[in-house]
């Protein structure tokens, strides 16, 4: 999995792809500008940085067991890389909710398992019923089922890796604004910590409706028996 390509030899894409195991669009996207913009030199050096970053996370992330803590580790991982290189011009604010309210939801198994222990230890409530309906619906655009009344996430601290990375640095109002532009920020380093947590082999990704739901049932057939 090292970037080392002989002398004269040409790699591929799809090759440097498969090194990522489970990636990201987003990371794709960036590496694809990234191998566009670069001189050879300059990619091979961004490669060997990212791999090296890359497996680091995967390593630390493997050594831990699945479910919530793990989640939180992978949070930290990307809270410690934010604060240390800030997006720039991000217009993203408290109370701007429209990527809450219309993109489906995906999230891991392992936020699933931490928002899910929020749930169904009485820290947040959700409407039981709406999650029903959003479970059934294949995945459709709906409102977060965290989101507060004043567009306000409730899990703010505990929200998953797909919301901690997402930042636009469009006008606010774009974001509300049937065509028009909005530009979300892609940065290299959050897609990698987002790559490796997704790369674990028990850490699979689904609908987040549909994955709570399944917990919350199990958690309450558990204290009905």
């Amino acid at each position: 999995m090292s970037f080392s390509p002989a002398s004269g030899t040409s790699v591929s894409f799809e090759q440097i792809l498969s090194w990522f195991g489970t990636f990201t669009p987003q990371l794709k996207f960036k590496l694809m500008a990234l191998r566009r913009e670069s001189s050879t030199e300059g990619f091979e050096n961004v490669m060997r940085e990212s791999m090296f970053v890359f497996r680091s996370v995967l390593l630390d992330l493997s050594r831990q067991p699945k479910g919530a803590g793990r989640a939180k580790l992978a949070h930290a991982y990307l809270d410690g890389e934010y604060s240390a290189r800030p997006v720039k011009n991000a217009s993203c604010a408290s109370g701007c909710s429209a990527c809450c309210r219309s993109f489906p939801k995906q999230i891991s198994e392992d936020d699933a398992d931490l928002l899910a222990a929020a749930v169904n230890e009485g820290r947040v409530e959700i409407d039981r019923a709406e999650l029903e309906r959003q479970a059934g619906a294949a995945g459709g655009a709906a409102p977060c089922l965290f989101l507060s009344a004043d567009n306000k996430c409730r899990v703010y601290d505990i929200r998953p890796v797909v919301c901690r990375k997402y930042h636009v640095t469009s006008p606010r109002e774009n974001c509300e604004t049937d065509g028009a532009q909005v530009n979300p920020q892609i940065d290299l380093m959050p897609e990698l910590i987002a790559s490796a947590s997704l790369s674990l082999p028990d850490n699979g990704i689904g609908f987040m409706a549909a994955m709570l739901n399944d917990r919350v049932k199990s958690a309450e057939t558990v204290d009905a028996t």
